[in-house]
């Protein structure tokens, strides 16, 4: 019994820690019945000065719907600040943290002191396509405040809404998160330390007993509370309601394992043990499953994850986490439109062909040279890369790299998304208004209309709309002799940079005479 009230006095003086200075990042996670989430704390570069690194939380999604090892990645969710709690029910997932202390009129009396604990939320929607979508798209949804006079014991998101516990001169009250807002819930009687959980369509609530854990279950806000009992080693694991019935996990760091122990009828039985398991991990419910998630230590940049039925103890999956197929049908959809667009601008090309005298740079220049179409290229993605890092406030790389468009959802891609809004939009403005943009401008280099004396609003809208949907075509500049893409063909252009050399000679067509 002591060993217990003192693993018990540990974790609630750590949590109060925390919320006191600040939550310490590590690997957390959170599920339920359909879904489940998991944060892990990674360096990414800031983009100051000295290649300064900062923490930052990768969030990994899971459905119940999607194959065992299955994992998706929420690029645009990130989270900048190490959570006090993370919990989730069905599709929400929500995060508590430390809070903003605000002193009353009297500093010194801790009466007057009032906590506010910070709350976010995001949620996973799908459609009845089968569609996944985020919401919010871009960010985490703001919550209202947890105000508290005392600390935050527990927390957990439930069928009933999200159920906080605070303790407070010896006294512990709970509180109800539900559309309404945040209201008092009554509390049975607890005599020591608290823990929240999920449970079924309702609450529970695990306190120590004498030689036994005392299980309070609540099935409706205006409902009474019913009591029960666990053996009394539930309270010293990390123990969640499943389908199986309440399992707790043993960590052994030393032999890198986990096991999974079912407690049922006063007492615990083993259920399962997962060998391997590296010493930063996240153990999630999803649906009547168990997984464990960590980075393998061997290439610490791949994610494994090992799932364990709770109600069998059978190991499902053990393996690297998988990230999908490299196409979904949203993706197979945007490559039909792709090929349309470039059998469109075929089609255009045949029925209104160019002579070589239209196709050939004007006097004083000559074509730019690849290098100077590449580098232009990269200076405008940058730019666009720079705005929308700065919309989204995401790292530079979250906003240039085209695989997030591949292995996202629709809302999770929108910092690539902008970017490629702002290098069309920029494109076609510069190159109809000046015959340029900025990275042309820095290599010297303008757009030449092979269509007319002036390069027209269309023109520039259909080369550069090649350029953002095919970007893979643009590399057909390397082996066209007029160094030209299909959106150079579609919108009658060529790339044109100043030169003293004289132009070659271009031979006659065969629509004009020789006068020779």
């Amino acid at each position: 019994m002591l060993r217990l009230h003192a693993l018990i006095a540990l974790a609630l003086c750590a949590l109060m820690s925390a919320a006191s200075h600040g939550a310490e990042w590590r690997m957390v996670g959170a599920g339920g019945a359909t879904r489940a989430w998991v944060i892990h704390p990674v360096e990414t570069p800031t983009g100051r000065v000295n290649d300064e690194r900062e923490l930052r939380g990768q969030v990994f999604h899971i459905s119940v719907d999607g194959q065992l090892g299955d994992v998706m990645i929420l690029r645009a969710h990130s989270v900048y600040e190490a959570p006090l709690v993370a919990t989730a029910h069905d599709d929400r997932f929500v995060l508590i943290y430390p809070p903003a202390a605000s002193s009353g009129t009297n500093a010194e009396d801790d009466a007057a002191t009032e906590r506010m604990y910070p709350i976010r939320q995001v949620a996973i929607l799908e459609t009845g396509s089968g569609t996944i979508y985020v919401d919010p798209p871009d960010r985490y949804g703001a919550e209202p405040p947890l105000k508290l006079e005392g600390e935050l014991v527990s927390a957990a998101d439930t069928a009933l809404g999200l159920i906080a516990m605070e303790r407070t001169r010896g006294e512990a009250r709970l509180h109800a998160l539900t559309r309404d807002g945040w209201s008092e819930l009554q509390a049975p009687e607890l005599s020591g330390d608290v823990i929240i959980r999920a449970h079924k369509d309702g609450v529970a609530l695990l306190t120590d007993g004498v030689g036994e854990t005392i299980l309070w279950t609540l099935h409706s806000l205006d409902g009474q509370w019913n009591r029960s009992t666990l053996a009394s080693e539930a309270l010293t694991q990390d123990i969640r309601w499943t389908p199986g019935g309440w399992v707790g996990f043993e960590r052994d760091d030393n032999a890198e394992s986990i096991a999974f122990n079912t407690f049922l009828n006063g007492s615990s039985t083993r259920l399962a043990t997962i060998e391997g398991v590296g010493h930063e991990s996240a153990i999630v419910r999803v649906g009547e499953n168990l997984a464990v998630l960590w980075m393998d230590e061997s290439t610490p940049s791949r994610l494994r994850i090992a799932i364990v039925s709770s109600i069998t103890g059978q190991t499902l999956y053990n393996d690297f986490a998988s990230f999908g197929p490299p196409l979904t049908p949203a993706d197979l959809r945007i490559v039909a439109f792709l090929l349309s667009a470039v059998m469109l601008g075929v089609l255009l090309f045949v029925l209104k062909p160019e002579t070589p005298a239209q196709a050939a740079p004007p006097a004083g220049t000559a074509l730019a040279t690849p290098f100077q179409r590449a580098a232009a290229a990269m200076i405008d993605i940058g730019i666009a890369g720079l705005i929308s890092a700065a919309i989204w406030r995401v790292p530079v790389a979250e906003t240039i790299d085209p695989s997030y468009l591949l292995l996202m959802s629709g809302g999770d891609s929108w910092p690539v998304l902008t970017v490629m809004g702002i290098y069309f939009l920029h494109g076609v403005a510069g190159e109809w208004l000046f015959g340029r943009t900025i990275g042309k401008a820095a290599l010297r280099c303008r757009v030449h209309s092979t269509r007319g004396d002036r390069f027209r609003l269309w023109q520039a809208a259909a080369r550069n709309l090649i350029k953002v949907v095919a970007p893979p075509l643009v590399g057909l500049v390397l082996i066209d002799p007029a160094r030209r893409h299909p959106g150079d063909l579609l919108g009658g252009s060529i790339i044109v940079t100043p030169s003293d050399e004289a132009p070659a000679e271009t031979p006659p067509s065969d629509d004009e005479p020789d006068v020779r």
